[in-house]
């Protein structure tokens, strides 16, 4: 059955990667990584403490076996997600269907750093002249690098102070005092961030129980929810939404595919996951054009997984004949790399 449920913002990102909180939250390996820019993550804390909706989240709640993996503390580019995935049990659990990168935007703030850098909170800020402007400042700052009124904002959240005394700590660290109605302007901001994210269940999220009837959402049910509900926005990409459907079928496809577009990019290409799609839906007689249908057909991803290793060798076969026998080595010298298909 389906139940609308909401929470704190504090409380439902002490439930990711926490198998203690009803199971935990986590992400299936549908999934596609974690793409959000240092700037968005600020402006959904800005929208945040302006109050404004965040969308609804929609997870699924399974005892199936699942592959699944972390949500990522720790950011940087290039991360590899393999080494988050946790071992497939039959334990209650809830799994992120749509809503990770909001998500994994929170628990980055609150909970870790990206690239190295760790969410700070300008707490004299809250001016804006025109809506769309940010009125609440946040940065990322180094370890260090960060001067009053900016301050860490996992600290500001996680702490169990009354905002007055939390606000007199705070006045104690800048170096010059500070006007009246800044310190008027703290203590309302401090009084912000509490309601915000440790009162307000502003957290909604949409639960598809498949516990105590596991037929009412198998996986096949739940990747095409997954499709619906990410394939009306621009959020996720064709590409993304075809190899979601290609990986719940097999479970190797994101390390195997990953794997070939490194030998492809070792010399300077830039090759990338929508080529090597169109590539196994042409070889396989199927056309290049995108069509969810084609990989809806279990038929398809069934060929994708048990010719894989001829797919490879035939793409890899292409790029050293291109690299050896022409002047196209670089990815500047390559203007359309589906050009290539014919020849594979």
């Amino acid at each position: 059955m389906m139940k609308n449920q909401n929470e704190t913002i504090r409380k439902m990102v002490r439930y990711l990667n926490n198998p203690d909180k009803d199971g935990g939250f986590w992400l299936p390996n549908i999934q596609r990584p974690f793409v959000w820019r240092e700037d968005q993550i600020e402006r959904l804390f800005d929208s945040i403490l302006r109050e404004y909706p965040i969308g609804t989240l929609l997870v699924w709640k399974t005892n199936g076996q699942v592959k699944r993996r972390k949500f990522i503390d720790n950011y940087f580019h290039g991360i590899d997600l393999s080494v988050f995935y946790v071992p497939v049990d039959a334990k209650p659990k809830q799994l992120v269907l749509d809503g990770q990168q909001r998500l994994q935007s929170l628990f980055i703030g609150l909970h870790g750093s990206y690239g190295g850098r760790e969410l700070y909170f300008n707490v004299l800020s809250g001016d804006v002249r025109e809506p769309e402007d940010t009125k609440y400042k946040f940065k990322f700052f180094e370890p260090g690098k960060a001067q009053p009124p900016w301050f860490r904002f996992k600290d500001l959240v996680a702490s169990e102070k009354i905002f007055a005394r939390l606000a007199a700590d705070l006045l104690a660290q800048f170096p010059d005092p500070i006007s009246e109605k800044e310190e008027e302007r703290l203590q309302e901001n401090l009084a912000l961030v509490d309601k915000t994210f440790k009162t307000d269940e502003s957290v909604a999220y949409q639960e598809l129980d498949s516990i105590d009837r596991p037929e009412l959402y198998t996986e096949e049910d739940v990747v095409e929810v997954f499709i619906r509900a990410n394939s009306g926005g621009t959020r996720l990409g064709k590409s993304d939404l075809l190899f979601s459907l290609l990986i719940s079928a097999w479970d190797e496809a994101d390390a195997r595919i990953g794997d070939l577009l490194d030998k492809l990019n070792a010399k300077g290409y830039a090759f990338n996951r929508d080529f090597v799609l169109k590539t196994c839906l042409t070889l396989l007689d199927k056309g290049a054009r995108y069509e969810i249908e084609k990989f809806r057909d279990s038929t398809t991803r069934q060929q994708i997984e048990d010719e894989w290793e001829q797919i490879e060798a035939a793409i890899l076969e292409v790029q050293d004949y291109v690299y050896g026998k022409t002047f196209v080595r670089s990815d500047k010298a390559l203007p359309s790399y589906l050009a290539l298909i014919p020849l594979i």
